[in-house]
């Protein structure tokens, strides 16, 4: 999305968009660059920015919950004594922080 809104296309996935069919084209070719070789031949067939970035989010989605189980169980389970040094373990606090954060999570 980030990467969208630096390049002028974030109103291609919006519904009811009014953006140009350039737009939309650089769109699709900013979006199916980025994706995995296989995911590019499954979604070869849809030409709307839109459509393809739903069918991404509703199936990537869920991976949201699966991250956040990981990252709360390895909050609960963060000792200071499992790591070598005070920075290795700041590195891993920060990181499931930002996984937290990633999916939504309050209350870390």
């Amino acid at each position: 999305e980030i990467h969208l809104e630096a390049k002028n296309l974030r109103d291609t996935i919006k519904v009811g968009n009014q953006a140009s069919l350039q737009d939309h084209a650089k769109s699709m070719i900013f979006i199916r660059y980025h994706l995995h070789e296989e995911l590019k031949f499954e979604y070869l067939t849809i030409k709307d920015p839109l459509v393809l970035w739903n069918d991404l989010k509703e199936r990537y989605e869920n991976k949201k919950s699966v991250i956040l189980l990981k990252a709360r169980y390895n909050w609960l389970n963060l000792r200071l004594q499992d790591f070598k040094s005070v920075n290795e373990y700041n590195f891993a606090l920060f990181k499931i922080i930002s996984l937290l954060k990633l999916c939504g999570a309050k209350n870390h």
